[in-house]
């Protein structure tokens, strides 16, 4: 649904653009008949609080502080497209149980076993140049430099099984790995849901630092391998994705600009291990489900490039 979480300023015609913002409800069963159900929504309670600005009926975000008019959620939800989109797995820890028991088999001479529900097949970019709103997630494992320098056979085994198994739960959650880091890797969504997409970017984050504390990382150590960490940043906003090519000797690489994904690796450098952080655009665009796992991080604990934009870590 598109709302203005802010008032922006009128143009020289007259007129405001909007801007992204969403509104969450509960959905309450009212009559089931010739097999039709009849639904009534409510503004979800845990968000929202009923108030009047200037004489006029609004909703006030609890986490946004922002008053959004009822007029405007009457009028948005009436032509708001609805989309599906949603994990393949339905359980992270029950398929992290399921991979544990895969991975301890294949370290242990037995071939590689997939995982009972396929993952979405990759996607890259489609054509030369598109240009997308999306959230980005990066990955990173803590410690990889010292971790290496210990014993660079035994870490490379382990970053090589950790690292293919996120970026198969990467598919589980319709997302999409844009590029390789070394020691992990940068995720995108692309998808016209932007609730959606950042809803899912969210649970796929704080999937991946699951099922590495409780099913990877303990199968690793009992097979003799470094027990690893990671640290995951998040963020949401529009980029440019290109196919440059050097016309002289044929190489081409994916190019991406966005200061979202710049954003995002900067926030995945200020976690502790085994946490995920996120910036405020993709904060504002979450499910009040997430919205209550989120803690604003104190800004004299982070950088100056990111002292004055909100970070918030989300457990």
């Amino acid at each position: 649904m598109v709302m203005s979480p802010q008032e922006p300023d009128a143009d020289e015609s007259g007129c405001r653009p909007s801007v992204l913002g969403r509104f969450d409800f509960v959905c309450e069963q009212v009559q089931l008949y010739d097999g039709q159900v009849e639904l009534r929504l409510e503004p979800d309670p845990r968000r929202y609080t009923r108030i009047e600005v200037k004489g006029e009926a609004c909703y006030l975000d609890r986490f946004t502080k922002v008053a959004i008019p009822v007029a405007s959620v009457e009028q948005a939800i009436r032509s708001v497209p609805l989309y599906d989109l949603r994990p393949r797995i339905s359980s992270t820890s029950e398929y992290g149980i399921e991979r544990a028991s895969a991975v301890s088999e294949e370290l242990h001479g037995e071939p590689f076993k997939h995982p009972v529900i396929q993952p979405a097949h990759h996607k890259e970019p489609v054509g030369e140049s598109s240009s997308v709103s999306t959230p980005f997630l990066s990955l990173d494992i803590c410690g990889s430099t010292e971790l290496r320098r210990r014993d660079a056979v035994a870490f490379d085994k382990a970053t090589e099984v950790l690292l293919r198994e996120l970026q198969i739960l990467v598919g589980q959650f319709e997302a999409a790995v844009l590029k390789d880091t070394g020691d992990g890797f940068i995720v995108h969504l692309p998808h016209p849901s932007f609730t959606r997409q950042c809803d899912l970017i969210v649970d796929l984050g704080t999937s991946m630092i699951k099922l590495v504390k409780e099913s990877l990382s303990p199968v690793l150590e009992s097979a003799g391998l470094p027990r690893l960490s990671v640290r995951v940043g998040a963020d949401y906003g529009p980029a440019l994705i290109e196919t440059k090519t050097n016309a002289i000797t044929g190489f081409s690489w994916p190019s991406v600009r966005s200061d979202a994904l710049n954003l995002a690796v900067k926030i995945e450098q200020t976690c502790a291990p085994n946490t995920m952080r996120i910036g405020n655009e993709l904060y504002n665009l979450l499910h009040v489900q997430w919205l209550l796992r989120a803690r604003r991080v104190p800004a004299d604990s982070l950088p100056r490039l990111l002292v004055s934009y909100p970070v918030y870590e989300v457990t």
